[in-house]
């Protein structure tokens, strides 16, 4: 099922789906509908200029990236969760490869600094749908460290494949008490969707959003940046279609958690 669900999405991604789009519109062009082959070559042209000049997939993500606001942080937390999905496994030679840190390590990082009482919990397993995918508590173990964490303060858990499993997994690992106030750290555009399955489960934890959107500059409209554009739009395209699935999945109890 969960292999089955990244198979699908692979196959909607808008930049995949264009491509498909253009790929049989020129191909129409060489049979008896090549009328229709124009109309959808032309139809196709169009978005992908579209997507070349207007930056869509952050006007798409905006709404997804706002939704959650830093949150004025309490004096004392009981745990901090750092949901996988965003490091850069497979490419760190060594552990001081710093560069290949996302803000979630650091906000782990000093959010752990911040309160040494608290339990830490990291989520993330291997990519299903991806030949050979290094799990990703492999690739966190080093990283954090170079950051200054004690591991031994750290529960990994390693089998979680979707955001719905790492909420179940977690939960099962940290037993969460009622009442107890934790933290959790994941991609502000990501963070509606990982709030509300939490909820679900009856864990409800501060959103702490990192990789929040910056400013554009002003009357900055148009931006010709085709691939970077894409890219943006297969992002927001996927929470969006994410946050459909769970809720018809009853993964989540709200369309688009607040």
């Amino acid at each position: 099922m969960v292999l089955a669900g990244k198979m699908l999405w692979v196959a909607l991604q808008p930049d995949n789906l264009l491509a498909l789009w253009l790929a049989l519109s020129v191909s129409l062009l060489w049979t008896p509908w090549r009328r229709a082959g124009r109309v959808g070559a032309t139809i196709g042209v169009l978005v992908l200029a579209t997507c070349g000049l207007f930056p869509v997939g952050r006007w798409a993500a905006l709404p997804l990236e706002t939704r959650f606001p830093v949150p004025e942080l309490p004096a004392a937390v009981d745990g901090i969760v750092m949901l996988g999905g965003n490091l850069r496994t497979g490419l760190v030679q060594r552990p001081d490869d710093l560069a290949s840190v996302s803000q979630h390590a650091i906000a782990f990082a000093e959010l752990a600094r911040r309160y040494p009482a608290a339990r830490l919990v990291f989520t993330g397993g291997a990519a299903p749908h991806i030949l050979n995918a290094e799990n990703e508590v492999e690739a966190a173990r080093p990283l954090l460290a170079a950051l200054g964490i004690d591991l031994g303060r750290v529960l990994f858990e390693a089998t979680a494949r979707t955001t719905m499993e790492n909420a179940a997994r977690s939960m099962q690992l940290a037993q969460p008490n009622s009442g107890e106030r934790w933290l959790l750290i994941a991609s502000a555009v990501h963070m509606p969707r990982a709030v509300g399955v939490f909820r679900a489960h009856g864990w409800p934890v501060i959103p702490y959003p990192v990789d929040l959107p910056p400013k554009p500059p002003p009357g900055a409209v148009f931006s010709l940046a085709l691939a970077q554009n894409l890219v943006a739009l297969t992002r927001a395209a996927h929470e969006w279609l994410g946050l459909l699935a769970y809720r018809l999945l009853g993964h989540t109890r709200e369309l688009l958690p607040a």
